[in-house]
């Protein structure tokens, strides 16, 4: 109780003080924000902007230094604008995010953002949500969560004004940056082995960063299995010729494996990194993807490939999902509980069966699509 007494009215005499902001906004200024660093729609909006605009002030506002491979390798491709890297936590941090003339982030870059405080800000976040979230789960103005915020569908645009208290015609529907590479020509080529490549997106179940965040009475999505259940899965992987990658969520409790196996591959972010990958790269090139209750699943439907959706963790998920999405009504999907469910998607897969995921377009309307373009035109950058 005290402690969000203190946090309310620190954030009062913060916006007191940051409402005479008597910084000149820099027009040719945007700024980024994202967790992890560099990555997600921030990332993929960055990328397009810096590729196709020239003579631009481009800046990152960094948690961590575990993007040094990232950040040398835009500083030697970057020949149009100027870049630059920046602590968020630092008072340089807070200067380039009020004096910028707009702020694209994927999660709140601060804790005391207000409306009318400094620059447009507009709320890429993370992947459309499924989950409980904003006012869905806090029931109460904690926080602002920006200007404008973008959407796939009608049906998002109205779950996204209710999460985050925001006027609908300040949604617009975009569709998201991260997505943008799924439907170019221009992809990545990853070495599948002979292989069909299946990706394994889980969401996380309790969070090693966020204290407050227990969405599960299971530490993460590995303790709903068997203690065999790897080992049984690599054997009916190898025999239908699949390679399964199993990427964790940023955010998730679990220990790599100490022993390899010859058709699974655990990755985690800074894995992607050192192959020069972004996740959406990694999705873009996939046959398949098997996931829960992540908002990947949304971005899958672009893709039109199978999908496998373990449903045994709604049975322990605590946190809730939006009622108004009626997911597994509504999508096709390969329902997987079991080792035979998981053969039976794998042999799907080997088929190259189209899977149109969103046969209504209820949740990815067919004019979200290149999103970049559009936030890019919509913003006069």
């Amino acid at each position: 109780m005290i402690k969000k007494f203190l946090y309310i009215y620190l954030k009062k005499i913060l916006f007191f003080f940051l409402k005479f902001n008597f910084l000149r906004t820099n027009k040719k200024k945007l700024t980024f924000v994202s967790f992890p660093d560099l990555s997600d729609n921030s990332w993929h909006l960055f990328n397009y902007i810096n590729q196709n605009k020239n003579n631009l002030i481009l800046v990152w506002l960094l948690e961590k230094e575990l993007s040094k491979k990232k950040i040398k390798y835009l500083n030697k491709i970057n020949k149009n604008n100027k870049l630059i890297f920046i602590k968020k936590k630092t008072l340089m941090g807070i200067y380039h995010f009020l004096s910028s003339r707009i702020v694209f982030f994927t999660h709140l870059p601060y804790f005391f953002l207000q409306k009318n405080l400094g620059p447009i800000q507009v709320n890429l976040w993370h992947g459309m949500p499924i989950k409980k979230i904003g006012f869905y789960r806090h029931k109460a103005n904690i926080y602002f969560y920006g200007d404008y915020v973008i959407a796939t569908s009608n049906l998002y645009k109205k779950i996204l004004c209710k999460a985050f208290n925001i006027n609908k015609k300040y949604v617009l529907k975009f569709g998201l940056p991260r997505n943008d590479i799924l439907i170019s020509k221009n992809k990545k080529s990853f070495n599948k082995s002979n292989l069909k490549l299946i990706l394994w997106l889980p969401t996380f179940r309790k969070a090693k960063n966020f204290s407050q965040i227990d969405d599960s009475i299971n530490e993460n999505f590995l303790k709903e299995w068997p203690s065999d259940f790897i080992k049984n899965l690599n054997y009916i992987a190898k025999k239908n010729k699949i390679k399964l990658i199993i990427k964790t969520h940023p955010l998730d409790i679990i220990k790599k494996f100490k022993n390899k196996f010859s058709n699974i591959i655990f990755y985690e972010n800074i894995d992607l990194i050192n192959l020069n990958y972004d996740l959406h790269d990694l999705i873009s090139v996939s046959d398949g993807l098997i996931s829960d209750i992540s908002s990947v699943i949304i971005d899958y439907i672009l893709l039109k490939k199978p999908l496998g959706l373990t449903t045994n963790s709604q049975k322990t998920f605590k946190r809730g999902l939006i009622n108004e999405i009626k997911l597994f009504s509504e999508l096709r999907y390969h329902n997987i509980r079991n080792l035979r469910d998981f053969e039976i998607f794998f042999q799907k897969v080997k088929k190259n069966k189209k899977n149109n995921i969103d046969p209504k377009n209820v949740f990815y309307s067919k004019n979200a699509i290149n999103s970049s373009y559009q936030i890019v035109k919509y913003f006069n950058i």
